[in-house]
């Protein structure tokens, strides 16, 4: 699986109806009806991506939300 292949999937499963549980039943099944291999590349993909975004700056604001909906001073939900 390339990095396309991966982020279209991607793209596809956020616009699938339901909850996240129903989503992630409907990617089981499409990785299960593809060749392992791609299972093992998607998710060397999905290690990458989430490697991408886990900045310092994220962090922070994480915590900065959790601290401030402890506190709370976050926004409404």
């Amino acid at each position: 699986m390339d990095e396309k292949t991966f982020w279209t999937l991607m793209d596809e499963l956020s616009c699938r109806p339901g909850g996240r549980h129903e989503r992630l039943e409907w990617l089981r099944g499409e990785l299960r009806s593809r060749p392992a291999a791609e299972s093992v590349e998607f998710q060397a993909c999905l290690e990458a991506a989430c490697e991408a975004v886990a900045t310092g700056a994220l962090w922070r604001a994480v915590r900065d939300f959790w601290c401030d909906s402890i506190r709370g001073t976050g926004p409404e939900r």
